[in-house]
């Protein structure tokens, strides 16, 4: 493994709930929830507007969850985060899909 070379100066910021680190962070056990709470934070972070939603087909899909996580690892990260409360799950219709 190679050293990390530190943040670039123009480093995109992630906003995560302080009540994450005292509440949520000392119950997790499982590897897969936090990697996939962290990287929804992420990604919620960077929406605009109300309600800030991520579909779980496009969580699942994207490159750099899937480079830490396989699959099966992170769908099993995605039912541990939404069983503890942490993210709401909710069926939701897409324009023009079948």
């Amino acid at each position: 493994m190679r050293p990390f070379p530190g943040f670039p100066a123009n480093t995109r910021y992630a906003a995560i709930p302080a009540a994450f680190f005292s509440d949520l962070l000392p119950q997790i056990a499982d590897e897969a929830e936090l990697r996939v709470s962290l990287h929804l934070f992420s990604l919620l972070s960077q929406k605009r507007g109300r309600p800030r939603a991520i579909l779980r087909s496009a969580l699942l899909a994207d490159a750099a969850l899937a480079q830490s996580l396989p699959g099966a690892a992170a769908e099993r990260g995605l039912k541990a985060a939404v069983a503890r409360g942490t993210f709401l799950s909710a069926p939701v219709t897409v324009a023009g899909a079948a």
